[in-house]
């Protein structure tokens, strides 16, 4: 249930990441395997949060990451880098295999299955290492720490 509808915040959207990212830890760190769509969009919305994040920090509006970003990783990643988030400039493979399916140029294919459509992903290790050395590189830059809390206090 919704009470009150505020704007959205690089606080609450880095916090909101940092839930997507501590399911995908349970998942991992578990003796279960995960099917690699479940496990890929846990990982790919986590990530589009962390990079949203950052980019509403360095004052962006939530209206023109909407309309400019979407739900591109590949977008999302590019307008980071040029402003001034410390991650590769280039985007890496394991970013591209999440962005084709869950962008919409790919009928968010981890959202939406297809009949006889296969998902290859990086493994679920370099996914959950790969997506926490962004959020903490965002988490760094914004001044939030894992837990979402201030570490300048």
């Amino acid at each position: 249930m919704i009470t009150a509808k505020h704007d959205a915040t690089y606080v609450s959207i880095y916090r909101g990441c940092l839930n997507y990212f501590k399911a995908l830890e349970i998942i991992y760190i578990s003796d279960e395997t995960c099917p690699p769509d479940s496990f890929g969009f846990l990982a790919s919305h986590s990530l589009e949060l962390a990079l949203k994040a950052y980019l509403l920090s360095q004052g962006m509006s939530e209206e023109k990451v909407r309309r400019k970003v979407g739900h591109s990783l590949k977008n999302a990643w590019g307008r980071c880098v040029d402003n001034g988030l410390e991650i590769e400039a280039e985007l890496p493979k394991w970013c591209k295999d999440l962005d084709a399916a869950h962008d919409w140029t790919h009928d968010y294919l981890m959202r939406y299955a297809r009949e006889n459509t296969g998902l290859v992903l990086p493994s679920q290790q370099v996914l959950y290492e790969s997506v926490g050395r962004v959020i903490d590189s965002v988490g760094v830059q914004i001044g939030l720490d894992r837990n979402g809390n201030s570490i300048h206090d």
